[in-house]
């Protein structure tokens, strides 16, 4: 099963890089200037290679399966919704992402924090709520990070261009509700998991 999960994640990994990699000389060799798209390429080509390479003893507390899972959040992002304009097509390709990224940083922060669980032993409940709470202040200062770089840079991250007043805010309002869905989901099962560890042990 774990072999099974590594050649997996190694897969995707190759897979999402070639990609990255083929649209990156398609556009060096085809483009009279250098469009922003080719920094995104490089970007989600280092965002891929640099946890495989660098294995840091705090990401080899991670799965195989978080990883993977890691790898198609910076393909839906950076390949589908940044560079074939995703965000744009589909009206809720940001939400799915938001639900997907609440739950992934749901799953990351529990297997990080769950060595110190087992040495101390905290209580599962515990552990849970912090993985939870870790998750929805990361999710918190994305929204932070939308506001200031669509001010500093004339993005358009919160989709507030052509919307007004309550219009406005209402983008921020789904994404954080959009990311606590996503939390809510893992951590439910994570809790069904604890449960069946309980009753089989």
């Amino acid at each position: 099963m774990k072999s099974t999960s590594k050649t997996i994640m190694y897969s995707s990994a190759i897979l999402i890089v070639a990609l990255f990699g083929i649209n990156l000389i398609n556009s060096l060799l085809y483009s009279k200037f250098v469009p922003l798209s080719n920094i995104k390429f490089v970007i989600g080509i280092l965002l891929i290679i640099v946890p495989l390479v660098f294995r840091s003893s705090l990401l080899k507390r991670l799965s195989n399966t978080s990883i993977t899972l890691y790898f198609l959040f910076i393909f839906f992002t950076l390949y589908l919704g940044e560079t074939y304009g995703f965000y744009y097509k589909w009206d809720h390709f940001d939400s799915m992402l938001h639900i997907y990224s609440g739950g992934l940083l749901t799953l990351v922060s529990y297997e990080i924090l769950l060595p110190v669980y087992s040495k101390s032993k905290v209580s599962e409940r515990l552990l849970l709520l912090t993985s939870t709470t870790v998750s929805m202040t990361l999710g918190v200062f994305w929204e932070f990070y939308e506001y200031i770089f669509d001010g500093l840079m004339n993005l358009n991250m919160q989709r507030y261009l052509g919307l007004s007043e309550r219009d406005v805010l209402f983008d921020t309002i789904k994404d954080m509700a959009c990311n606590m869905l996503g939390i809510s989901i893992v951590a439910i099962i994570i809790a069904i998991n604890f449960r069946k560890k309980r009753t089989n042990p």
